[in-house]
């Protein structure tokens, strides 16, 4: 029968717990000796029953027999028992010679196993509270702490490591949870010490299981995933390209298995910590991945593909803030423009993966919102064929401009008005292209505004930049402004049924079209806007306030405008 510890001396205790290292017929829990060492650990007064518990732990083998290969409880444990002193600070043994009474065993340890490594594991990784807490209550004015700290990483653990790292190769289990004890104390120096190439393969592969089954992952690398990908970030750029390819290949296949098995039983929200901890370690090592000097530019597509088939996941954890993302994100879109075809491959890929279902569908419904919001980031600057502007690009806005979802409907929109901002493209298809469209855009928006899927402020927000585009458009139809303010017009005079704020927002919007206006015409529109806005006369002050704006903008030059609308004002 294995004998029970109890809570009382810490002295009696320890005690007991040194016979139990000793012993190699223990029959109780090994986890539970883990328990107690650091809750007594830490509180020990004696300093003479301090040196014989810290080499019983180095020197036992114990935790090989015991712990049946559960070597990162024992980095667990000796991490909190370092945390626990830190915080405690047990005024006896003072924290400075709390570590000289660990260096004086770990300095004897002859031999070194990967349970030690992993204890030794334990205590490097509380380097960041101890600085932390140095910075705040100077608990150690001798300077040895610090010190050990540098010299137990450098000189002992990662010399011992990549010596066990390169014998348990023939043992998967082995080699990750090795991996897994370096990644928790890595530092980006540290990647000219070890084989950044070994060390990556394996990470990889432990991250992409984890990844592909988070039910069946470990739990060491579960409580790793930051640790292991923040490691990736800093190794990949210095790996044979070879393993770059197999992350990225191994991510987008991961993706889209995931993404598929979203698809077909969508839940309501994909914000757990699961999802949001595949994420930030896909995105990681993508940042690696396109860190590597000599990163193929024709794989920037695989990048932005992996994002498509995990925006089910980024629209719910969010981009705001989230600037790694946005940084890969911006570099990989950049990376595809530059060559058309690849760009216009990688967005009929996006619309090939897009399925028609009769039902709504959140995971369908982001490679949509990923498709349209790509397109508005890159419409904007890229050059565009004729016929893929005719064959893709149009008809793809066309349909979910038209879309019953809101959310879609604005992207959509948005990715129009990117494409009206272009200006790159020196050819004059596109600039006709956009004088052509211009009123089939505003018809649509306006629809969709009057059965309530934009909202007012939206719509006049369209309407206000394609005025901003008016002057180009000029360029190749001198007359698309009057045909923007008749078509306008009309939708006003028209809306008899319409409500009194849908009628007010078609006149804020003809309004907005005034600085475009010929001058010879201007008093004759600024009467037409007047008398529109008698049909809401509630609404009356707002319209006549977006005049007086767009008269006194600098975009509008008409000092006869100005003072004939002065001269009105008594009488309005």
């Amino acid at each position: 029968m294995a004998p029970v510890i109890k809570r009382t001396g810490s002295d009696s205790a320890v005690t007991s717990i040194i016979n139990i290292l000793r012993r190699s017929d223990y029959e109780g829990s090994a986890h539970d000796i883990l328990t107690h060492l650091v809750y007594y650990t830490p509180r020990l007064r004696n300093k003479k029953r301090l040196e014989q518990l810290t080499r019983e732990i180095l020197e036992t083998s114990f935790w090989q027999h015991k712990l049946n290969g559960d070597l990162f409880a024992l980095q667990e444990a000796f991490e909190s028992i370092f945390a626990w002193k830190l915080e405690i600070s047990e005024p006896v043994i003072g924290i400075s010679e709390f570590y000289l009474v660990w260096e004086a065993a770990i300095r004897n340890c002859r031999r070194w196993t990967a349970a030690r490594i992993a204890i030794l594991c334990g205590i490097l990784s509380t380097r960041t509270r101890f600085e932390d807490i140095q910075a705040k209550f100077f608990v150690d004015d001798s300077g040895d702490v610090i010190t050990l700290y540098r010299r137990w990483k450098y000189q002992l653990f990662i010399p011992i490591w990549r010596e066990l790292f390169m014998k348990s190769t023939r043992d998967s289990k082995s080699t990750e949870l090795l991996a897994i004890f370096l990644a928790r104390i890595f530092q980006a120096e540290d990647a000219n010490l070890v084989s950044t190439d070994l060390f990556a393969h394996v990470i990889l592969n432990a991250t992409m299981t984890f990844a592909n089954d988070p039910q069946s992952g470990s739990r060491a690398v579960l409580n790793n995933l930051s640790n292991l990908a923040k490691a990736m970030e800093v190794v990949l750029p210095k790996v044979d390209i070879n393993i770059v390819a197999y992350a990225l290949d191994s991510i987008c296949c991961v993706s889209f298995e995931q993404s598929s098995s979203a698809l077909q039983a969508p839940r309501a929200n994909y914000s757990s910590p699961t999802h949001s901890n595949q994420l930030l370690t896909f995105v990681l090592i993508l940042r690696g991945c396109i860190a590597h000097p000599a990163f193929p530019e024709e794989c920037y597509h695989q990048v932005i593909i992996a994002f498509y088939y995990l925006n089910y996941i980024i629209q719910d954890f969010g981009k705001i803030g989230f600037e790694s993302y946005q940084y890969v994100y911006d570099v990989s879109a950049t990376g595809i423009m530059a060559i058309p075809s690849r760009y216009y491959r990688c967005l009929e890929i996006m619309r090939g993966n897009i399925w028609t279902l009769s039902a709504s569908n959140s995971v369908n419904n982001s490679r949509i919102l990923f498709m349209l919001d790509f397109m508005e980031s890159t419409l904007v600057q890229t050059k565009i064929s004729a016929e893929f502007l005719e064959s893709f690009v149009s008809p793809v806005l066309r349909r979910y401009a038209a879309s019953p979802d809101t959310v879609i409907c604005e992207a959509a929109l948005a990715a129009y008005l990117a494409l009206y901002a272009n200006h790159n493209s020196s050819n004059r298809f596109l600039q006709e292209w956009k004088s052509n469209h211009c009123l089939e855009l505003l018809d649509i928006s306006i629809k969709q505004f009057l059965t309530g899927i934009l909202s007012s402020s939206h719509l006049i927000r369209i309407y206000e930049a394609i005025a901003h585009e008016v002057p180009t458009l000029l360029r190749t139809n001198n007359d698309i402004s009057r045909q923007i303010l008749h078509f306008t017009y009309r939708q006003v005079v028209n809306s008899g049924s319409k409500s009194l704020e849908e009628t007010s927002t078609l006149i804020l919007c003809l309004v907005k079209q005034l600085p475009h206006v010929n001058k010879k015409y201007m008093v004759d529109w600024l009467e037409n806007c007047i008398e529109l806005a008698k049909l809401c006369h509630s609404k009356k002050g707002e319209i006549l306030d977006a005049i007086w704006a767009e008269l006194t903008s600098r975009t509008l030059h008409d000092d006869h405008a100005l003072h004939w609308f002065l001269s009105r004002q008594p009488k309005l």
